[in-house]
């Protein structure tokens, strides 16, 4: 597995992400806020090179990555390598739309995995300080299932982002039927300068799993 940061920016701050910490504080390893394309096909060029293709390739953060103005070049460019089994996004969706779905799909998207931060808006604005419009939100996520082609979307919510047993029934009612696979993810600490105890008490931070 490589997974590749096209962009040190998000469009969210939950409360349990390292862009809740000061940004001086964070830590990264690029001054550099967006990925060159240039830089990006060296890497595809120098990974198609490998004896063997990999398992996956994944575009992830520190950063949202349908923020990069490339992404669907990108993914396309990947692509057409042939240099990984599977290509994936990982993405909060919130900046998906029909026409982002057709470019990544089109590109070859092989797996989209969206992580929710909450089951209404109201419970976004807590968690990352996002204005959504849930419906709309969730109608996107409805329309890249309803035109994937051979692409699969996989919906998570992290733990923290569930109120109680209602919320979590809630969350599968809302979303079971516009997805391939489906989960809730434990939150544990991962970033420095992020206190996790007051962040995440009264949580059970011992694992991490996926339904």
């Amino acid at each position: 597995v490589i997974q590749m940061f096209p962009i040190y920016a998000c469009n969210f701050r939950c409360n349990y992400c390292v862009f809740s910490s000061d940004k001086e504080k964070r830590g990264f390893i690029s001054d550099k806020i967006t990925m060159d394309f240039g830089l990006f096909c060296k890497c595809m060029d120098e990974i198609a090179e490998f004896p063997a293709k990999l398992k996956v390739l994944r575009f992830v953060g520190m950063g949202e990555p349908l923020l990069h103005p490339r992404i669907a070049d990108m993914v396309a460019y990947a692509a057409g390598k042939n240099l990984t089994e599977r290509l994936e996004i990982l993405t909060n969706a919130s900046l998906l739309t029909p026409a982002m779905s057709d470019s990544l799909i089109k590109a070859g998207l092989s797996r989209l995995l969206v992580s929710l931060q909450g089951t209404t808006a109201e419970k976004y604005l807590s968690v990352c300080g996002a204005k959504i419009d849930y419906d709309e939100f969730r109608s996107n996520l409805r329309y890249f299932f309803e035109h994937k082609g051979q692409s699969q979307l996989h919906i998570k919510i992290i733990d923290y982002a569930l109120d109680d047993q209602e919320d979590e029934k809630r969350f599968y009612e809302l979303f079971g039927d516009i997805c391939d696979t489906i989960g809730i993810e434990h939150a544990g600490p991962i970033f420095p300068y992020v206190d996790y105890d007051e962040v995440l008490k009264d949580r059970d931070t011992s694992v991490t799993q996926f339904g």
